[in-house]
């Protein structure tokens, strides 16, 4: 993970084989404006909470998931960073 070029992540922090926090944690060292959104099966608030609150996720996102809500939350991600963007212009 030499560089960053994406307008926003999805990411899925139950991934078999690696660590998913841990993941998330060196994205957001390489680049703490990209906008990440947390998939998951953990639906508990607490889970929610932890992601969003305390490890600054943009979104948390729950499986099983529609294409069009996913679709949906991916454009507002997208919209989030071009409001990052113009905001450092």
């Amino acid at each position: 993970m030499d560089t960053l070029d994406s307008d926003a992540i999805l990411l899925d922090i139950m991934i078999p084989e690696m660590k998913g926090w841990e993941t998330f944690r060196k994205i957001k060292e390489k680049d703490p404006q990209v906008p990440v959104a947390i998939i998951t099966v953990k639906s508990q608030d607490f889970d929610k909470m932890r992601g969003i609150h305390v490890l600054k996720a943009d979104d948390h996102i729950t499986k099983p998931f529609s294409r069009k809500n996913l679709i949906e939350r991916t454009r507002c991600l997208v919209a989030l960073q071009n409001k990052r963007i113009n905001e450092k212009e």
